[in-house]
């Protein structure tokens, strides 16, 4: 979105950036990542507290129901790409909190200073 600022996150060693996959705009660390979660319609993704430079749609008509879930699309603020979705209510569910975001493996992207991987190689290399 044009003439909106964007957070730029601090880049160190050990830090590991969760970019946009098309236009590396900044969206969290790594570090924040919770859980791995899979939604009722297969939907993979990480759960994180904090995200930046994402916006929720915020119109109820607009808000999905997935099984106990009531979720709204995150997009990324630059590009408008949906990068996936922000918890409304947990319908009692313990595994997540309602306010959390679940972003869509395939569509982020990860810098560890040098080179650009995938999220789910990341996820890889841990097992």
């Amino acid at each position: 979105m044009e003439g909106q600022s964007l957070v730029r996150l601090d880049q160190t060693q050990d830090d590991q950036i969760i970019l946009c996959p098309t236009c590396n705009t900044h969206i969290a660390l790594f570090q924040d990542f919770q859980s791995h979660h899979r939604l009722e319609n297969g939907s993979e993704g990480c759960i994180f507290n904090n995200v930046v430079n994402v916006r929720t749609d915020d119109d109820p008509d607009k808000r999905r129901k997935t099984s106990p879930f009531t979720i709204a699309d995150i997009m990324c603020n630059k590009c408008d790409d949906i990068l996936g979705c922000k918890f409304i209510d947990t319908g009692g569910d313990k595994a997540v909190s309602a306010g959390t975001f679940f972003l869509f493996i395939s569509k982020l992207c990860m810098w560890e200073c040098v080179e650009t991987k995938s999220v789910r190689d990341k996820q890889v290399e841990s097992a």
